[in-house]
C-alpha cells in the first residue's frame, strides 16, 4: 500500500505531476476559510490548456499554517518529513548561554547564517531565538547570559553548535514533548502529522482531502 501521504489529494497531485502542468499549468490560492476546527483552502487551478476549474482542500484540524494569497506556483506536496513538522513532532527544548562572547555582532550573524541554513527560511530567525537578542547594540549577548532560544531540539541542536565554535557555554533544562492547541487547552500531540506545500505557503495537521467546488 502507498504512504499515507501519497493518498491525500490524490487527484489533484495526478493532474499537476506531469510535465505539461508544469510547463504550462499553475495553481493560486484564492481564499482560506475558517470551518469549526477545520481549514478550507481554495485553488484556482490552471489546466495547460488554459482551462480553469476550482478545488477546495479540506484542512483536518491544523496545527499551523501561513497562507499567501494569489501566489502562483506550479507545485504541490505533502510532505512527512520537513523541517515545517518540527515544532509539533520533536521534543521542545529551551536553550540558555553563559559567558561573553569576544565579538557579540559575529556570533549572533553566525546564528543567523545556521538558522537559514537549517531551517530553509521557512520560519523567521525570531520565530525560536528570542526578539531581545536583536537590539541595536546585541546587549543580551554582550550582558553574558540569558535565554537564546526556544523550540524543537533539532535548531536548538544546531544553535548550540554555534555558541560551542565561539568557546561560549550553554546549558537546557529538561526537553518536553509537543502539544497543541485545541481551541480550549493544551494537548499533547499524539497523530501523526503531514505538512501540505504550496509554493511559499504550507499548512501542518494531521489529514487533507479535496473536492471540486
Amino acid at each position: 500500500m502507498p504512504p499515507t501521504q501519497f493518498l491525500m489529494l490524490k487527484s489533484l497531485l495526478e493532474i499537476i505531476d506531469t510535465g505539461e502542468f508544469e510547463d504550462n499549468g499553475s495553481l493560486c490560492i484564492e481564499e482560506a476559510l475558517t470551518h469549526q476546527d477545520d481549514l478550507l483552502v481554495r485553488l484556482r487551478l490552471k489546466h495547460p490548456d488554459g482551462g480553469t476549474e476550482h478545488r477546495t482542500i479540506l484542512c483536518h484540524q491544523p496545527r499551523s499554517h501561513f497562507l499567501q494569497a494569489a501566489e502562483y506556483f506550479d507545485d504541490l506536496s505533502v510532505c512527512d518529513d520537513h523541517v515545517l513538522l518540527w515544532p509539533h513532532s520533536q521534543l521542545q527544548a529551551a536553550l540558555y548561554f553563559n559567558g561573553r562572547p569576544d565579538n557579540a555582532h559575529a556570533l549572533l550573524g553566525a546564528l543567523v547564517e545556521t538558522h537559514h541554513r537549517t531551517l530553509n527560511d521557512w520560519f523567521p530567525i525570531t520565530r525560536f531565538m528570542n526578539n531581545s537578542l536583536f537590539s541595536p547594540n546585541v546587549e543580551l549577548l554582550a550582558s553574558g547570559s540569558g535565554l537564546l532560544a526556544e523550540g524543537p531540539f533539532g535548531i536548538i541542536d544546531a544553535y548550540a553548535s554555534v555558541l560551542e565554535t565561539f568557546n561560549i557555554r550553554h546549558s537546557s533544562p529538561p526537553r518536553r514533548p509537543p502539544s497543541w492547541w485545541d481551541g480550549t487547552r493544551w494537548q499533547p500531540e499524539t497523530e501523526k502529522l503531514y505538512a501540505l506545500i504550496m509554493g511559499s505557503s504550507y499548512v501542518v495537521g494531521p489529514n487533507f482531502t479535496e473536492n471540486t467546488a
